[in-house]
């Protein structure tokens, strides 16, 4: 079973079970997080950053709010790419 490298913190905690996948269900390698008051909402896995990015960014237009946080993770080394919240 692969096992993708998980982000540090908050996000890995809100993903749990969903960072070990067999191959077959390679999601993509940029991964990114919608958490509402500290706990997830919504997440989705997108093959390429500009894709990613460009979810990222609709994300935040649609659900940015006080209390959500958007992150976007490269899940090959566990980096946050991009990180928003009310507070950024």
């Amino acid at each position: 079973m692969v096992e993708p490298a998980a982000p540090p913190g908050p996000a890995r905690e809100a993903c749990g079970a969903y960072w070990k996948m067999s191959p077959m269900d390679d999601p993509g390698r940029y991964h990114l997080l919608l958490s509402v008051k500290g706990r997830p909402a919504m997440h989705g896995w997108w093959k390429t950053e500009p894709a990613a990015l460009e979810q990222y960014r609709g994300w935040i237009g649609t659900w940015g709010r006080p209390g959500a946080r958007v992150e976007l993770v490269d899940t090959a080394d566990g980096r946050v790419i991009h990180s928003w919240s009310e507070e950024a």
